[in-house]
């Protein structure tokens, strides 16, 4: 996530890049942001597969909060 959360637009105006996109599909998951300017990419490997694909825009202040929580990375995460 913070490969990609900086580059979170934060303007009220812009509803749809004031987050995260993730994408999972299979064992990948994708995370993606802009703000217009920027772009920031991270690529990673899931621990399971799971039968479907999914596609959301997480806002960054869900971001951010996920960010405080999970400071253990060693600890195994289920969103």
């Amino acid at each position: 996530m913070e490969r990609t959360a900086f580059a979170a637009a934060r303007e009220n105006t812009r509803y749809a890049i004031n987050g995260v996109l993730w994408e999972r599909a299979g064992k990948r998951l994708l995370l993606v942001a802009t703000d217009g300017r920027r772009l920031a990419q991270a690529v990673g490997e899931l621990a399971e597969e799971t039968g479907r694909d999914v596609s959301a825009i997480v806002p960054s202040k869900a971001v951010a909060l996920f960010q405080r929580v999970l400071q253990d990375e060693e600890q195994a995460v289920q969103v």
